[in-house]
């Protein structure tokens, strides 16, 4: 999914597959604010974080004032091994086109994780 940080609502999923993932408000806001030690100049910029029963990888794509990040949401039996790096591949993409990474993340998705669906 991608993620934008609004100052009003908090992290706003502006795009994720597959479409019928269910993230609540909350659950978005966590995985954005572990990006950030205290606010929002103080990024790191590649996390992994568990929470209940899901394993998230997320990449923090910088625009200047505007921050975005693009999660990958794993089972937490999942192994992270392979899928960092070619997250960050994904997220290259979407910074340089950030309008076809929003509209065609599904087959970004398909393209790096060899997926035939």
């Amino acid at each position: 999914m991608i993620l934008k940080w609004d100052g009003e609502l908090g992290a706003v999923v502006e795009a994720m597959f597959p479409k019928n993932l269910s993230i609540t408000p909350n659950f978005a806001n966590q995985i954005f604010s572990m990006h950030f030690s205290g606010d929002l100049s103080n990024a790191q910029n590649l996390i992994c974080l568990q929470a209940s029963d899901k394993k998230i990888i997320s990449k923090l794509l910088n625009y200047g004032s505007i921050k975005r990040s693009i999660a990958l949401i794993m089972h937490k039996y999942e192994s992270t091994q392979d899928k960092e790096t070619k997250l960050i591949e994904i997220s290259k993409e979407i910074k340089s086109n950030l309008d076809y990474g929003l509209t065609n993340l599904e087959s970004l998705y398909k393209q790096y994780f060899s997926l035939n669906k």
